[in-house]
């Protein structure tokens, strides 16, 4: 998104600026005319996407202190929820000092870059030591574990792939957390140029570490631990302690970041294009020009974001357990991938119209659910599918539902409102 479509991304930045965007819903809406049902829309999209992805970051979380005290899983619920307390008092502390939410939060900012930096050294700090690892195995020692035909270039023209990456391309722009902070925390043009090279090759980073720990990991450790774990499982068996204080806060750090910034775009899409367009109609101008009715809007955004870590605690008691994080992320963005016809539209096509929102939004939105919301909570035993197979069928599941959302949204454009 950042190299090939950034033309796209300033186009959205300077639109926002103009209009004062605060949030995906806000723009969408504002897009479209205002009109009172489109923001409500996108929430509900956005909600289910972003929930279930803070209550796998909370999974992660237990995960890690179950690993590193040697314990079971099942016995870290209240380990995860002091530190979701104690996250909700971060974004509420840094979050709502300000009614304003286009004001830039310094504070908040300095802390999600100062532990994306930490992250990056401690993602590196594994891959040498999963590298210096299996340099006494030789190629067919690997090759016991390790299926190296998922590094051929047919799977990476494959559609699953393809289709992933295009989910992923949409999810830079329509997630909640990176709208905010690649849009309404912009400030200048230097910022936008800057993140222009520096945040694809942040994420090259990531990409040239993860396959030397994946293909580590198969080779030194059995099939039963997941996946999931193999970096923290590197620090454990290295005995080394420096490394593993740095693993285990990095791995912190990297859940932290997303829960904090999309509780708070969550709530401000809540208090804003939800909640207070009521108040508003019922207040009088004098009414909302008092510092009560301000302290009453910060109160508001506090009351949603403790609303959205409740949920997503629920959720991580009830489902997250059994689900694992790269699954999840890749459901959570075939869902927000819905909104990216009514972005795109309202960008660039001046016939575009709420009601093509509504009847794209709403297709896009049951065929997700036909084709894979309610196979995961029916019958369906995923487990007796292959990592691969699931992969496929969520990549179909969601171009299949992306075609639905886009019939809609161009049939009623052009049949009339």
């Amino acid at each position: 998104m950042y190299l090939f479509a950034f033309p796209l991304l300033r186009k959205m930045i300077t639109v926002s600026r103009k209009q004062n965007i605060t949030s995906i819903a806000d723009f969408i809406s504002s897009r479209y005319g205002k009109r009172p049902m489109t923001a409500p829309l996108v929430i509900l999209i956005s909600m289910l996407a972003v929930i279930p992805y803070i209550a796998l970051q909370l999974k992660a979380i237990g995960s890690n202190f179950a690993l590193f005290v040697n314990q079971d899983e099942s016995s870290t619920s209240v380990v995860v929820l002091i530190a979701t307390i104690l996250m909700g008092i971060f974004a509420m502390l840094f979050g709502t000092r300000k009614v304003e939410v286009t004001e830039y939060r310094s504070g908040m900012m300095l802390a999600i870059g100062a532990e994306s930096l930490f992250k990056i050294i401690a993602i590196v700090a594994v891959g040498l030591v999963a590298i210096m690892m299996t340099q006494e195995l030789n190629i067919d020692e690997l090759g016991k574990n390790v299926d190296f035909s998922v590094w051929g270039s047919e799977q990476f023209l494959s559609f699953p792939f393809l289709m992933q990456t295009f989910m992923s391309a949409a999810a830079v722009i329509c997630l909640p957390r990176q709208f905010h902070v690649t849009v309404v925390d912009h400030q200048n043009n230097q910022q936008s140029n800057t993140a222009r090279w520096l945040f694809p090759l942040y994420l090259l980073i990531f990409a040239v570490i993860i396959p030397p720990i994946a293909i580590a990991g198969q080779s030194l450790f059995s099939a039963d631990i997941n996946p999931d774990t193999y970096v923290i499982q590197f620090a454990l068996v290295s005995d080394n302690l420096p490394l593993q204080m740095l693993i285990f806060l990095g791995g912190m750090s990297a859940t932290t970041a997303m829960i904090i910034i999309a509780t708070f775009a969550l709530s401000i899409m809540i208090s804003n294009d939800v909640i207070l367009p009521l108040m508003l109609a019922r207040a009088s101008a004098q009414q909302q020009a008092l510092p009560l009715y301000r302290r009453r809007i910060l109160m508001i955004r506090r009351f949603a974001m403790v609303g959205i870590l409740v949920l997503s605690f629920l959720y991580y008691q009830k489902m997250a357990n059994n689900e694992s994080l790269a699954g999840t992320g890749i459901l959570a963005f075939s869902l927000v991938l819905q909104l990216m016809p009514a972005v795109l539209g309202g960008l660039y096509w001046k016939r575009a119209h709420a009601h093509g929102v509504y009847a794209g939004l709403t297709l896009g939105f049951l065929a997700w659910m036909l084709l894979m919301m309610l196979p995961l909570a029916g019958n369906m035993d995923w487990a007796l599918y292959s990592a691969q197979s699931r992969s496929e069928l969520i990549s179909y599941g969601a171009f299949i539902s992306l075609l639905a959302n886009i019939f809609g949204y161009v049939v009623e454009l052009v049949t009339g409102y």
